[in-house]
């Protein structure tokens, strides 16, 4: 018996100590490499209302003038007033600005105003007009006092037939278009996500009551807004307890080129519930070979003292 409970007992010890400590490591590993993945799904998924919109109207904006440049005419005799009538039906692009090469505006339109020619900047000094000029396209977060979401300001390098470089830009109110963005994944899916600005205020949510919520506070929310300066593609994971009371783990993964935060997260339960059941069998089948263990010592030691006592007796009937 004492044989058998060794073997089992050895078995069990190095089954927890060869299987279920390397398959921790995998299940975190399978845990984490999926939170990424919904992150980067979630990222492109985003991407056509962040990024893809505000250029789509940058080019349907270059179209509209090219077409309103034929016959000789150049910007300089361009009627930009014509560039409201573009602005009609798109209540989400604000404003439209073109700007030359040497970075001075030659138009700049929105739905109140037409701006005149003294109004206009030379903006030759912007990052956002270096950047699309050298790399063919830039966008920025527009924060605006009293709006939780901040607008798309995207520029473009157009080149206008016989007249050189240009850079179009946009300015895109994405706020209609991105409410309900992470209810719906979530609906639909079944995942957990949520989108942060370069400030890390949260500007969709799942849970539409923490929008607006700062996520500075969460030390791998701030390590990927930090990691913008240095410019590069970068994400952390971490666990955290919500506002509810709720322990979740989370991956953080950085939206450039606007320096925006992806973050999916998952129950800590429900992310870990297999590897409990591992641990619970591992814990169990443990704790009855050390029971049997103990039993079989208590045994022992009753019989030991049994035969003890019976060769005490035997000794006495003999003498």
């Amino acid at each position: 018996m004492w044989r058998t409970v060794i073997i089992g007992l050895t078995v069990v010890v190095a089954f927890n100590f060869f299987w279920v400590i390397s398959a921790l490591g995998d299940m975190e590993n399978r845990v984490l490499a999926h939170l990424l993945e919904t992150a980067e799904k979630i990222e492109i998924e985003a991407k056509e209302t962040i990024i893809n919109h505000p250029k789509s109207q940058i080019d349907e904006l270059a179209l509209f003038v090219l077409q309103k440049l034929r016959g000789n005419i150049t910007f300089d005799t361009f009627d930009t007033g014509e560039i409201v009538s573009f602005l009609q039906n798109r209540d989400d692009v604000i404003e439209v600005f073109i700007i030359d090469s040497s970075g001075m505006e030659k138009a700049r339109a929105s739905h109140e105003k037409v701006f005149v020619p003294y109004e206009l900047r030379n903006v030759a000094v912007s990052d956002y007009f270096i950047e699309a000029l050298n790399e063919g396209f830039t966008a920025r977060a527009l924060h605006l006092p009293g709006k939780e979401t901040p607008n798309i300001i995207a520029f473009k390098r157009v080149d206008v037939p016989d007249l050189g470089v240009f850079v179009f830009g946009v300015n895109v109110d994405i706020s209609k278009r991105l409410e309900g963005f992470s209810r719906e994944i979530m609906e639909d899916e079944g995942e957990l996500v949520y989108i942060a600005d370069d400030t890390g205020a949260v500007i969709d949510h799942y849970n539409p009551e923490r929008v607006g919520n700062s996520l500075l506070q969460m030390d791998f929310v701030k390590t990927v807004l930090d990691a913008k300066k240095e410019g590069k593609y970068t994400y952390q994971f971490d666990a955290y307890t919500d506002p509810a009371g709720e322990k979740l783990q989370a991956a953080a993964l950085l939206f450039e080129p606007i320096s925006f935060v992806i973050v999916a997260e998952e129950g800590y339960g429900e992310a870990w519930q297999t590897w409990n059941r591992f641990l619970f069998f591992a814990i169990a089948s443990t704790a009855l070979f050390v029971f049997l263990v103990l039993v079989l010592t208590r045994s022992t030691l009753r019989a030991g003292g049994f035969s003890n006592q019976l060769i005490q007796e035997k000794g006495r009937t003999e003498s």
